[in-house]
């Protein structure tokens, strides 16, 4: 009898896991510049790029995928705002942030993170990345990812593929999205100050789209090839801030903060 009673409580705990494991979500929050004059072409190859990451990480890592993503009209402060106002973050879920879109810092700007550059009838509105991070934690997901690929230098104000995946490269994806626990803020350029230097600056062309993106999602591939060493976050944004360095000659250099364990 007792025997009988260990048993369904063992399959009850574990049928509760497995409720759990299945339910997660990726939340995918996109915010893409798409109808400015000078970078709005590339900010739709990024918006484009990472729509189809999105599946991927969530068909890959056996999670449910909620999108909100804003481009053109819908690229505001307010829009911003009414999204994170209303999103229903679970404690299992993982919320990933992407901004493709103009950035710059303050005088008195502290973080070394920018400030991004949204619209509103006509005229631009920061956001610092530290209270997006910091909204962002008041979900209490799992794990933050906060990706921005915007630029970081001093301005002159003072207000703030569906294809065939084999085991080991599923167990990469979910590494990273199912088993992570923490937050990954990473930004296209170390903060930068006013002058000719090429601190601060996050570059694109229309044949790559914003370096940073492009850098980070041929290291992301990269990764979940891999089947002699374990994807983490830490790794990744080191090998996306070195190959981004690489490509443009050292011309832009990216920051980033990663904080994630790993496990059930």
């Amino acid at each position: 009898m007792k025997n009988s009673i260990y048993l369904i409580l063992l399959l009850t705990v574990l049928c509760s896991s497995f409720s759990i494991a299945q339910t997660s979500t990726i939340h995918m929050v996109i915010f893409a510049d798409t109808h400015d004059e000078s970078i709005g072409k590339t900010c739709k190859m990024d918006l484009t790029k990472m729509k189809k990451q999105a599946k991927k990480y969530a068909h890959y890592s056996e999670m449910e995928l909620k999108t909100y993503y804003n481009s053109g009209s819908s690229f505001t402060k307010q829009r911003l705002h009414s999204i994170l106002n209303s999103m229903n973050v679970q404690k299992n879920d993982a919320v990933f942030f992407y901004y493709t879109g103009h950035g710059y810092r303050a005088e008195n700007t502290q973080s070394p993170f920018p400030i991004l550059s949204l619209k509103n009838s006509g005229s631009s509105h920061g956001v610092s990345v530290s209270w997006l991070r910091n909204r962002i934690k008041t979900m209490n997901p799992r794990l933050s990812i906060v990706f921005i690929d915007a630029c970081n230098t001093l301005m002159n104000i003072t207000h703030e593929e569906d294809v065939a995946m084999g085991i080991k490269s599923k167990d990469q994806y979910k590494r990273l999205f199912r088993e992570a626990r923490g937050e990954v803020v990473m930004a296209g350029s170390k903060k930068g100050t006013k002058g000719s230097s090429y601190e601060g600056y996050s570059l694109c062309n229309m044949v790559y789209g914003g370096f940073f993106t492009y850098s980070y999602i041929e290291q992301f591939e990269e990764m979940i090839k891999q089947t002699e060493m374990k994807a983490d976050w830490n790794t990744l944004a080191k090998k996306s801030k070195d190959a981004t360095i690489n490509f443009t000659k050292n011309r832009q250099i990216p920051y980033y903060e990663v904080n994630v364990k790993y496990g059930y």
